[in-house]
């Protein structure tokens, strides 16, 4: 499958099969909800047990979207974390993964609810908005609230939340 190209406010993007975002001028790759440790929560609540291998899937997925677009930087928007313990949580395999792919580029990660601030340790920017001009892109991709679509549909008008998603475990 092939991504697709599309124009938000004069910017070229494309929106990968994966649910990332690209956008090719800026060299940003944009992911969301990567929810890193959230096996290991739910493991150690008690609750569902999911696979042992979630955040290496996770991995997995960003390496190669990393082999296909070459990014100069990267943005997460919000809850990359599963929750305050969560880069704790991972096994060395998958933090020592993650912080190099993360040192590679310039990376951003944008605060969720669980977790307000990414755990230190794994490079990268962090918080409500860093730099890079986060501040002024706020607007074409926020991560928390979300933000909302209206739209009319013969004599009805829908309002909901727009959603995206990473291609991730949620």
């Amino acid at each position: 499958m092939k991504a697709a190209a599309f124009r938000l406010n004069g910017a070229s993007l494309a929106a990968d099969p994966s649910g990332a975002l690209w956008w090719p001028e800026a060299k940003t790759l944009v992911v969301a909800d990567l929810h890193f440790g959230k096996g290991s929560a739910y493991a150690a609540e008690g609750g569902a047990l999911l696979p042992p291998y979630d955040s290496h899937a996770t991995l997995d997925r960003l390496e190669a979207l990393a082999r296909r677009y070459r990014p100069a930087r990267w943005v997460s928007l919000g809850d990359g974390f599963h929750d305050r313990d969560a880069g704790a949580r991972l096994d060395r395999g998958a933090a020592e993964r993650l912080d190099g792919l993360a040192r590679s580029c310039d990376w951003l990660w944008l605060r969720g609810n669980p977790a307000p601030q990414p755990p230190s340790g794994f490079g990268g920017g962090g918080g409500a908005a860093g730099r890079s001009g986060a501040k002024r892109r706020r607007a074409l991709a926020s991560g928390q609230p979300r933000p909302r679509a209206a739209f009319g549909l013969r004599r009805a008008r829908a309002r909901r939340m727009a959603r995206g998603t990473a291609g991730l475990p949620p």
